[in-house]
């Protein structure tokens, strides 16, 4: 995995199942991925050290992968959201008048907020 990619799934899983993790867990991670915070920083914040900021961060990652494989809720806001973009495109082909167009777009982007 890349390693933009990563950060963007990691983060997008924290999003979802964050509130599942131990505090200190979260704490890491968020500082890891979301404010690009040195190992170093991340132990002062967490009130251990290097390695147990790594170790937490790992368990971290760990977990939140963990409770994806369990409950899919990643995989279905990415199937959503393609599918979705699907929806949009095949839209563009139709020939629709403004009122219609302005009602599907309005429509596409309550799902998208969903």
């Amino acid at each position: 995995m890349e390693r933009l990619e990563r950060i963007e799934t990691i983060n997008e899983l924290l999003d979802i199942y964050g509130m599942l993790l131990t505090r200190r867990q979260w704490e890491a991670l968020s500082a890891c991925y979301q404010e690009d915070l040195t190992l170093a920083e991340i132990a002062e914040i967490t009130g251990g050290t290097r390695q147990a900021a790594h170790d937490l961060i790992r368990r971290g990652e760990h977990q939140l992968q963990h409770y994806e494989e369990q409950l899919h809720v990643l995989s279905a806001q990415q199937q959503r959201r393609s599918l979705l973009e699907q929806l949009k495109e095949l839209l563009l082909e139709l020939p629709l008048g403004e009122e219609q167009r302005s009602r599907a777009d309005a429509l596409l982007e309550a799902l998208y907020s969903i």
